[in-house]
């Protein structure tokens, strides 16, 4: 179980870690495009802000989006909404667990999905955590309990 444990925990860490630079780096290039004043510090902020419960990177970009209308950039806005919405809050949605998987998380693709997404309905927020873990042991006790049958076969033959 220990290495499982190990096996999940890598694996979720490199998938947070790079979702979080991917989206830092397309808020990043978002800002820059708008115009958004210090965008080179904004864009990083955003990729860190996934990590916040249920808000995540709008926590972020929402504020700004709110300053540019108020500053009398409507286009702008409108514009940071549809990209806010429709790319910087998808990144940690789709690439996220693709990013796990390459972390050598050794789970098919679509049951880390629903692993991630059933641990967040479950448990909320550290559910996208949880849920991993709990199916990536569960898949190792299996593996275990497969053994242990084929061992004692193996011993009642002889």
């Amino acid at each position: 179980y220990t290495a499982a444990f190990h096996e999940t925990g890598r694996g979720l860490l490199i998938g947070v870690g790079l979702t979080s630079a991917t989206q830092g780096l397309v808020a990043t290039l978002i800002y820059l495009s708008l115009g958004v004043p210090r965008w080179w510090v904004l864009g990083p902020i955003t990729g860190v802000a996934l990590m916040i419960p249920v808000v995540g990177s709008a926590f972020v970009w929402a504020p700004i989006m709110v300053g540019l209308f108020l500053t009398g950039h409507a286009i702008k806005g409108a514009i940071l909404i549809v990209l806010g919405l429709g790319v910087i809050s998808s990144v940690d949605n789709v690439l996220g667990p693709m990013y796990a998987h390459m972390g050598a998380l050794k789970m098919p693709m679509f049951v880390l999905f629903v692993a991630i997404f059933g641990g967040l309905a479950a448990f909320g927020t550290w559910g996208a955590l949880l849920g991993p873990l709990i199916i990536r042991l569960w898949m190792e006790s299996l593996v275990l309990q497969r053994e242990s049958v084929v061992d004692s076969d193996a011993v009642t033959i002889q």
